[in-house]
């Protein structure tokens, strides 16, 4: 019973800043649909994490456990991976003698699949269909065959 008594000023003590806590949250007018929302919802976290935990801060703060604790963690530590080029890639040099065939006149107004067939049909393989795709991309001479429809920008209410 005594040990109870001399722990309820400090229970009490943190009772209060939890209310505080929230009602300096509340009165800031920080609910899910304000824009900083999340980065006051942060600092509130990280400030006052080790003190209650985030169970008791989130319950607090009227915000779900699961959207608390991914916040508390680090970027990754993993720094982004290079690419590096396939060895069975085409070199440059293969890339340009595809292209100049792709550019050839007999071939003008064809897919690469229409190319790739006749080529095959001549017995010369150079790469396949989605290969010749891909060279053509980056020069901007592949499309989507249909026109797609763009709608215009809806703003989110405010």
């Amino acid at each position: 019973m005594q040990r109870e008594n001399t722990q309820l000023p400090e229970q009490r003590a943190r009772a209060e800043l939890l209310i505080d806590i929230q009602k300096t949250f509340r009165a800031a007018g920080h609910f899910f649909d304000s824009p900083d929302w999340r980065a006051h919802a942060t600092t509130v976290l990280a400030t006052h994490a080790a003190t209650f935990g985030i169970p008791t801060l989130s319950a607090a703060l009227a915000m779900p456990r699961a959207t608390a604790y991914p916040w508390q963690r680090p970027a990754s530590p993993f720094p982004e991976r290079v690419r590096v080029p396939s060895p069975r890639a085409l070199t440059l040099r293969e890339q340009a003698h595809v292209l100049a065939q792709l550019h050839a006149a007999r071939f003008v107004g064809r897919s690469p699949a229409q190319v790739y067939a006749t080529l095959l049909e001549e017995k010369t393989y150079l790469c396949s269909p989605r290969t010749m795709y891909r060279i053509l991309k980056p020069q901007h001479e592949v499309r989507e065959r249909r026109s797609q429809r763009t709608h215009p920008r809806t703003r989110c209410r405010d």
